[in-house]
């Protein structure tokens, strides 16, 4: 069984991070597969409270294709074929 990470990526929608072997998740750089099984780590900070800006939002970097993306941890699915 393979495992596929898609992440919604604007201006393209869902894309298959697997697709692009140079893509990395995370500020510890991992690819998705490797992100994934580790918990898949945020790159934000634990919030307690409503956050007041933007920035304080749960996110998670994305490399994919060469263009830098922060994207929401709702905007991620695995499948499993």
């Amino acid at each position: 069984m393979s495992k596929h990470i898609y992440a919604n990526l604007a201006p393209m929608g869902w894309i298959d991070l697997t697709t692009d072997p140079n893509c990395v998740v995370s500020i510890d750089r991992m690819d998705p597969i490797t992100w994934y099984k580790s918990n898949g780590i945020l790159d934000s900070i634990e919030m307690n409270t409503i956050p007041g800006y933007l920035t304080d939002y749960p996110f998670v970097h994305v490399l994919f294709e060469n263009k830098e993306y922060r994207v929401s941890p709702l905007s991620f699915q695995i499948v499993d074929d």
